[in-house]
């Protein structure tokens, strides 16, 4: 539950809605301070003074999630390195970790793309989840430290080889108890359902990208899963597309998720969800 709103807030204590270390799971008498990492993270203050008690009303250790932005582009020519220069990573919170989902094709005739990295402000990232069908890959990324400050960052992505098309999604998740996911999934069939398991106030996240026929109304979607974006390529002349869906769940257990594809081939999907 959250921090009260308003009346008395304390550090220590057993009394939920006021103490502190109740709300971050911790023992009522064990030893506690403003400037531990994870009551500035519930503060939402990564430095300097932090009053008390308003800056700690209405506050939930339970982690939030939100989109940011998205986009598809074409690489020429192809690189293996690929730079997003200034892209949004949503606002600045002493808990944020950055969520990339990544979508690539290399040319036609050749397979044996992979995923090497993934940097955001130059910090690492996990690979949580990747798949590649052919000459398409689809992965889910999460920055391996609160990225603290700023609004964008440079993204970088490095592959084993070319890549021609290529895309990418960020999200923002705040007050993770974990970087490393929950549960993970794959699929590189169309209409292929999948069963991922999600911790109460968890997060769950889809990727979905496929090399398509030029011209034709593709289109991506998907059951259980919010659909936070869609990007067809093809009106801009990119032989692509990608679509990213996410979906907040108040209680543990299984979620039965399936990404639809129209007028494509090779889908590559992943599924990540992270508390």
């Amino acid at each position: 539950m959250a921090l009260n709103s308003s009346g008395p807030i304390s550090l220590a204590g057993s009394t939920a809605g006021q103490s502190i270390a109740v709300e971050l799971g911790q023992s009522a008498s064990g030893q506690i301070s403003l400037n531990d990492t994870n009551v500035r993270t519930l503060a939402g203050v990564s430095s300097g003074a932090i009053t008390m008690p308003t800056n700690f009303y209405g506050k939930s250790n339970a982690p939030t999630f939100a989109y940011v932005t998205s986009t598809l582009q074409n690489t020429s020519p192809a690189a293996s390195t690929i730079t997003y220069s200034s892209f949004s990573i949503g606002s600045a919170n002493a808990g944020r970790r950055v969520i990339v989902l990544v979508n690539a094709q290399e040319n036609a005739g050749t397979t044996g793309l992979s995923l090497s990295s993934v940097t955001v402000g130059g910090q690492s990232t996990t690979i949580a989840v990747s798949v590649v069908n052919n000459r398409t890959l689809s992965a889910i990324c999460i920055t391996d430290s609160p990225v603290t400050s700023g609004t964008t960052a440079n993204i970088v992505l490095t592959f084993n080889k070319n890549v021609y098309q290529n895309g990418i999604a960020t999200y923002t998740a705040v007050n993770l108890s974990s970087a490393t996911a929950t549960a993970t999934a794959t699929a590189t069939s169309n209409n292929s359902s999948q069963t991922v398991n999600v911790s109460a106030d968890g997060c769950l996240f889809g990727n979905g990208g496929s090399v398509g026929y030029y011209g034709e109304g593709g289109n991506i979607t998907w059951t259980n899963l919010t659909r936070n974006y869609f990007i067809d390529g093809y009106p801009s002349g990119i032989g692509f597309r990608t679509s990213g869906a996410s979906f907040v769940v108040s209680s543990t257990g299984g979620r039965s998720v399936t990404c639809s594809f129209t007028d494509e081939y090779e889908p590559a999907v992943c599924y990540a969800s992270f508390r």
